[in-house]
């Protein structure tokens, strides 16, 4: 079990993040489409602006919808620390997300240091991305975009 960790993290480390450039570009497309069906059941599109520069940045991630208590929908997105796209964001902030071909706006919630509700997060994702990417709570992000329309 141990050794099956230790491969996928490094494959989530170092492969994936070199092999999902020309990807993006393709699922991006495909999102954008009338056929983006095919892919919108998991994927969505974020679009943030830079803290510097205050250019958009779109950027397909895998997502999972979570209808709260109160009737709010909230989209959540794991992905590792070492991933740099995140820090443009911040907790209170709003993004974009291309979601179910509809583009939404949402408020943000960044999730960097409570590892208890990071482990949550990554807990509640499907079996296949976790036996894929497998994430130490204590190495991964949750952010959590609460809906506004």
């Amino acid at each position: 079990m141990r050794v099956r960790y230790a491969l996928t993290q490094w494959y989530a480390d170092r492969f994936v993040p070199v092999a999902y450039r020309p990807l993006n570009v393709l699922v991006r497309a495909l999102l954008r489409s009338r056929t983006h069906a095919i892919a919108s059941w998991w994927v969505a599109e974020l679009r943030i602006s830079g803290r510097r520069t205050g250019r958009v940045y779109a950027v397909p991630t895998s997502y999972r919808l979570v209808r709260e208590a109160d009737g709010s929908e909230v989209v959540e997105v794991c992905l590792s620390r070492e991933r740099r796209w995140w820090r443009n964001l911040s907790t209170g902030g709003q993004a974009h997300l291309l979601l179910g071909g509809r583009l939404r706006t949402a408020i943000v919630r960044v999730e960097a240091q409570d590892t208890a509700a990071i482990g949550a997060g990554l807990a509640r994702r499907d079996r296949l991305r976790r036996w894929l990417l497998p994430y130490d709570p204590a190495r991964a992000v949750l952010l959590r975009f609460t809906l506004t329309n």
